[in-house]
């Protein structure tokens, strides 16, 4: 998928980075290439990259989205992982009760217990 927008040096297309629709908008800024890859549908900036021509900022800002894409990919499988471990009870006992039940057997002020 991909389309193409060009004016006066600044061009913009569509194109997908780690199954993620994204929008590449490449432009001059004095001698050199700017490049900013934004997510498209809430519109968010993902990467910029700038280089000494437009191939070399568009490939630079096309891997730091790519990595960071993959990134938010990974923290959204950990995050979704880590609920499921945290939802099933361990013999019964809930996390917040085991934290209390440590929390008063290493505190002094408790006592023998």
């Amino acid at each position: 998928m991909s389309e193409q927008f060009r004016s006066n040096g600044m061009e913009s297309r569509l194109t997908t980075v780690a199954d993620v629709e994204v929008r590449v908008t490449s432009y001059v800024v004095g001698k050199r290439y700017s490049c900013r890859i934004d997510n498209v549908d809430p519109g968010g900036n993902i990467a910029r990259a700038t280089g000494a021509t437009r191939e070399e900022a568009e490939s630079a800002a096309l891997d730091n989205a790519a990595l960071t894409l993959e990134m938010q990919s990974a923290r959204a499988r950990l995050t979704k992982a880590t609920s499921a471990i945290r939802q099933t009870p361990a013999n019964g006992v809930r996390d917040s009760q085991l934290m209390r039940t440590v929390s008063r057997n290493d505190d002094p002020r408790w006592g023998e217990g």
